[in-house]
């Protein structure tokens, strides 16, 4: 109304309805432009809820936390449960400080947590918590790792670049086919395959290795390959086509299906964790989950969705859901309207008196 111009990068339906113009991209490619804001609808999504009634609960008692007030609650094992309420109610603490610390350290039922003192009962019956409440904190600790390392594949195709004959001749350990380490990798980047110059004032300068020529491996090493593809050529692989390259390698193949699941099938496996979006860390989290966690297991999930495109969401959903197909106990926490209607269990915070609520279902927290 100030005859201002607002760009706003987002898919929610409330927000595409108010605007004057929609452009849609893809791959960086306008797919999409002057779209009718009333042809928008909200998000659906559906899953197949499990009509069964829970057998355990993991029985919680806040007694004091600096934000989360006191009083019980319960939270079902192997259902995905939604955790929800506005915007600091507390949601995130009670991932952050309560839950996850508490299973992570102690099998008792009650105990002292930071700030909070919380009793939980079934705590023996949880064999692992996948805490990704924090996603996208990696990068600050591992910006220069590369995809295929955080997928856990660097290794194992480091193992088969260093089988050939062409390899062996040479001596060439394994190590010398990863960019994690020096000795095959380009001295000059590093095996960035880029060389970065910090102009001050100005934007960072970011150009092609002059060594490398942003192959990142040293050419005597870029010689051997494997199926035709060397070194380099792999970490410009997509993770579908490595999926594809690696079919008859049962435990590479495995972990890239994982990821293709996962939604990051058009990323490259020599993408830098710095290079990637926070969603994106999401989904090579949850990647690694889906390969490793099973029954018994507890994941914990903080906005996974926030800014997410609505195919994004399918593809979370999806996976959310064959983690539960696994008995393994799911909790998001989030406000998006599509979440109650997906869960088996709500866990709604910040009511009148501030108190928790539990209920047994969507239908049941709809009423």
């Amino acid at each position: 109304h100030l005859g201002n111009t607002v760009i706003a990068v987002d898919h929610a339906a409330p927000v595409l309805q108010r605007a004057a113009r929609i452009v849609a991209f893809a791959a960086g490619q306008v797919t999409g432009d002057g779209i009718d804001p009333d042809t928008v609808a909200p998000l659906a999504v559906e899953r197949h809820q499990l009509e069964s009634a829970p057998q355990d609960y993991l029985n919680l008692t806040i007694r004091s936390h600096p934000v989360l007030p006191s009083g019980s609650t319960r939270i079902p094992l192997g259902r995905l449960v939604a955790l929800t309420g506005a915007s600091g109610s507390g949601k995130t603490r009670l991932l952050q400080d309560v839950i996850a610390p508490f299973l992570r350290t102690s099998k008792q039922n009650s105990r002292q947590v930071g700030d909070s003192t919380c009793n939980l009962i079934g705590a023996t019956r949880i064999r692992k918590v996948w805490d990704l409440t924090r996603h996208g904190a990696s990068a600050g600790r591992r910006p220069q790792s590369t995809l295929a390392a955080e997928l856990g594949i660097a290794s194992g195709i480091a193992d088969l670049l260093a089988a050939p004959p062409a390899a062996r001749s040479r001596n060439y350990p394994s190590d010398w086919f990863s960019v994690e380490v020096p000795g095959g990798r380009c001295t000059t980047c590093e095996g960035s395959g880029r060389l970065c110059y910090d102009m001050e004032f100005l934007e960072d300068l970011s150009l092609t290795c002059s060594g490398c020529e942003g192959r990142r491996f040293q050419q005597e090493v870029l010689e051997v390959t494997y199926r035709g593809y060397s070194a380099g050529d792999m970490l410009e692989m997509t993770v579908e086509q490595a999926a594809e390259t690696f079919a008859r390698e049962a435990k590479l193949r495995a972990k890239l299906v994982a990821a293709e699941a996962s939604g990051l099938s058009q990323c490259a496996l020599g993408a830098m964790l710095s290079e990637l979006e926070p969603g994106q860390r999401l989904r090579l989290e949850l990647a690694g989950v889906l390969v490793r966690a099973g029954a018994a297991d507890l994941v914990l999930i903080d906005e996974p969705a926030a800014g997410a495109h609505p195919d994004d969401v399918e593809t979370l959903v999806g996976v959310l859901d064959r983690l539960v197909q696994r008995r393994a106990t799911v909790v998001v926490a989030g406000q998006y309207s599509w979440l109650s209607g997906i869960a088996d269990w709500e866990l709604r915070l910040g009511g009148e008196a501030g108190e928790i609520f539990a209920y047994s279902g969507p239908a049941e927290a709809a009423g």
